[in-house]
């Protein structure tokens, strides 16, 4: 989103009508993972220390689920989370939309925290 359509707020405001969501922006939101396409492949130890540093914040926060549009960033931190054991799960935001808009299935009250 952010990147790619340089839409920042029409994701959030979508998210605010998530019923029982406590959304927590953190300050690294807007920084890279570590991803990148070829980077994460050809520079994997500093791919891992992006990433890392961003869970980092994601755990102090205490957050539930990290969210983002961007499928790579996603996956890239959802196997950095997987590896590092953390509880935290990394869901696109429109399966929060889908889950937690008025008439939507039920969401578990999740604190998310943008990629």
């Amino acid at each position: 989103g952010l990147r790619d359509l340089g839409l920042k707020k029409e994701p959030r405001e979508l998210m605010a009508q998530v019923k029982g969501l406590d959304w927590v922006e953190a300050e690294l939101a807007e920084e890279c993972c570590g991803f990148g396409g070829t980077f994460a492949v050809k520079n994997a130890d500093l791919s891992v220390a992006m990433a890392d540093r961003k869970i980092d914040e994601l755990e102090a926060l205490g957050v539930d689920f990290v969210t983002g549009a961007d499928l790579s960033c996603l996956m890239h931190m959802g196997g950095r989370l997987q590896r590092r054991g953390s509880k935290i799960e990394a869901v696109h935001f429109a399966e929060f939309i889908a889950r937690g808009l008025p008439g939507a299935a039920t969401s578990n009250n999740p604190n998310v925290v943008e990629v």
